[in-house]
């Protein structure tokens, strides 16, 4: 097993997850309680979140190759997203 995905919150663990499955890839959470049992719901300034309680997305050895370039586009996605927000009306890219 290896692990492909990592974030302070499970919700963008669960969309990748979700993802993986929908393309074939089995995949599993770990930690998905970790950052609750550490004592951290939501990172904060005064109390900041820990990376070893943070949730974390894990493939099959030979899945690691293909969910990578899955969880690749979702980011490039996410990001043109961002550029294309309706409320930059600079014409700013």
């Amino acid at each position: 097993m290896k692990q492909v995905f990592t974030n302070s919150s499970v919700i963008p663990c669960d969309l990748i997850k979700s993802v993986l499955e929908a393309e074939g890839i089995s995949a599993t959470i770990k930690n998905e309680l970790g950052s609750a049992a550490a004592g951290y719901s939501l990172p904060t300034l005064d109390n900041p979140s820990l990376p070893w309680a943070w949730p974390e997305v894990w493939v099959a050895d030979e899945d690691y190759e293909r969910a990578m370039e899955l969880i690749n586009g979702v980011e490039r996605r996410e990001d043109k997203q961002e550029g294309d927000n309706p409320t930059n009306r600079s014409g700013e890219v």
